[in-house]
C-alpha cells in the first residue's frame, strides 16, 4: 500500500500499478530530466515523512522507480522520450527484454492492448538448392496464415505459399481471429522481426543466407529467388564454417505513415501476403542446410465501437517528434545484418536526426566538427569528431537498444 504522503506528490496522471511500479505520462517524461530528478527528490522527502508506516511498506511504495518502471534513466539520453525510446528499441532490436509493451507513439494518444508473441522453427533448402522463411508482417489474426517455411522436399525457385515443401502456419499466440477483426476489433502492427541461425552438419555448410523487406503493398511471391538477389535493398551473407551460431536478423522497417495505420482501416484489411523473407541458397542442389528461425511480434488492438472492445486497455503515448526521429533512423540498413549492427544502424540516424531537425544539436553539431563526419570518420576542420551531447547521445541509445 503506497502511503497518502507519496500519493500527494505524484504529478496529475501518475499512478502505480499492480506491481508497485510508478508510471508517468510520457509528455511529462519527454525530455525532461529536471522535472524527474525534482520529483524523485520530492518522493524521496515524502517517504522520509512517513514515519509511521513501516520502512518495508515504504521501501515498496517505490521499486526501482527511475531504472525500471518509469524508464527516465535508462531512456534519457538517447534524444528521445520514454515511449519514443521503446518503440525504437522494439523495430532495431525486437529480441530484446521488455519491462512494458511497446506502442506506436502517435497523436493522438488512444487506449490499446498491446500484445507479444514468439514464434520458432526450423527451414531446410529443397532439392533445387533453395530454402527460405517468409513473414506477412500485417497479419494480426491468430487463425490466418503469417509465416512460411520449406522443408527438404521443396523443389522451388520461387518462394510461395503452402504447397508441396512449404508449409504455412498462423500465429496462434496472437488474441483475435480474423472474423473478430472484421466486425469491430482493429489492430496496429508495432514491430516484428526475425532472425535465422545455421544449424547445419559442420560438412555441409556453405552457400549464402539473403534478406530482404518489400513494400508493405508487395509480395514476395512475385519474385523468383534470382530476382530478389537482384533488388538492391538484398543482404547476402555467406555461410562459412565459422557462420554456425551467428543470427542474421531481418526487422520490419515502416515504409509510411500508411504502415502505422490500424486496421481494417474503412473495410480495407493489411496485405496478408510475405513481404519479408530470409532465403537460403546451399552450396550445390545435393547439399542440404538447415536453419532455426525466430519471429517476434508486437501489435496493438482497439475496439471501434463502445460496444466492441479489447480487455487491459492502456492509453498509448504520443511523441511527434520521437516517432519522426525513428522512422528516420530506421531506414538505415546495415551492411551485415547482425543484432549488434541493426542497434547501432538505430543509434546511428537517432543522433544524425536529432542533428538535422533540432536548432541547439544544430549548434552542438558545429561546435564539434559535424555528427555525420564524427560518426564515420573525418569532421569538420577544426571539429572535435563524435563528442560532446552528441556522442553521449548515441553511447546512451546503443547502450538502450541492446538491452
Amino acid at each position: 500500500m503506497t502511503s497518502p504522503a507519496v500519493l500527494a506528490h505524484l504529478p496529475q496522471g501518475a499512478r502505480f500499478d499492480v506491481r508497485g511500479n510508478l508510471r508517468v505520462p510520457c509528455h511529462i517524461r519527454l525530455f525532461n530530466r529536471s522535472a524527474a530528478e525534482a520529483l524523485k527528490l520530492s518522493l524521496s522527502a515524502a517517504r522520509r515523512k512517513t514515519s509511521l508506516a513501516p520502512l518495508a511498506m515504504q521501501q515498496q511504495a517505490m521499486p526501482a522507480v527511475f531504472s525500471q518502471a518509469m524508464g527516465v534513466d535508462a531512456a534519457h539520453g538517447t534524444g528521445l522520450s520514454d515511449c519514443a525510446a521503446m518503440y525504437a528499441k522494439a523495430i532495431s532490436n525486437p529480441f530484446g527484454s521488455f519491462d512494458n509493451l511497446p506502442c506506436v507513439p502517435m497523436s493522438p494518444p488512444t487506449p490499446t492492448q498491446r500484445w507479444k508473441t514468439t514464434t520458432r522453427g526450423v527451414f531446410v533448402t529443397g532439392t533445387a538448392g533453395f530454402g527460405f522463411v517468409s513473414i506477412a508482417p500485417f497479419v494480426s489474426a491468430k487463425d490466418t496464415l503469417k509465416l512460411f517455411f520449406t522443408s527438404g522436399t521443396f523443389a522451388g525457385i520461387v518462394p510461395s505459399g503452402p504447397g508441396v515443401g512449404v508449409t504455412g502456419v498462423a500465429d496462434g499466440q496472437l488474441p483475435y481471429t480474423a472474423a473478430s477483426l472484421g466486425t469491430g476489433i482493429v489492430s496496429r502492427l508495432v514491430a516484428v522481426g526475425v532472425r535465422v541461425r545455421n544449424i547445419t552438419q559442420l560438412l555441409n555448410v556453405g552457400g549464402t543466407l539473403n534478406i530482404v523487406q518489400l513494400d508493405d503493398q508487395q509480395t514476395v511471391n512475385n519474385f523468383t529467388f534470382a530476382n530478389l538477389n537482384a533488388l538492391p535493398d538484398t543482404t547476402v551473407v555467406p555461410q562459412a564454417l565459422g557462420a554456425q551460431g551467428d543470427w542474421t536478423v531481418l526487422v520490419w522497417r515502416p515504409m509510411g505513415l500508411s504502415s502505422l495505420d490500424f486496421t481494417p482501416d474503412d473495410g480495407v484489411g493489411a496485405n496478408a501476403n510475405p513481404t519479408m523473407i530470409v532465403y537460403a541458397v546451399a552450396p550445390s542442389p545435393g547439399v542440404v542446410n538447415s536453419y532455426e528461425y525466430e519471429m517476434v511480434s508486437f501489435f496493438e488492438y482497439q475496439g471501434q465501437t463502445a460496444a466492441v472492445s479489447p480487455p487491459n486497455l492502456v492509453l498509448s503515448d504520443a511523441d511527434q517528434v520521437g516517432i519522426d526521429r525513428v522512422l528516420d533512423a530506421s531506414q538505415r540498413i546495415p551492411i551485415s545484418p547482425t543484432p549488434e549492427e541493426w542497434q547501432r544502424q538505430m543509434a546511428y540516424g537517432l543522433v544524425e536526426a536529432i542533428a538535422h531537425s533540432d536548432s541547439v544539436a544544430r549548434t552542438i553539431e558545429d561546435l564539434i566538427g559535424g555528427v555525420v563526419g564524427g560518426v564515420f570518420g573525418g569532421g569538420k576542420k577544426g571539429g572535435g569528431g563524435l563528442g560532446g551531447a552528441l556522442g553521449g547521445i548515441l553511447k546512451t541509445a546503443l547502450s538502450f537498444l541492446a538491452l
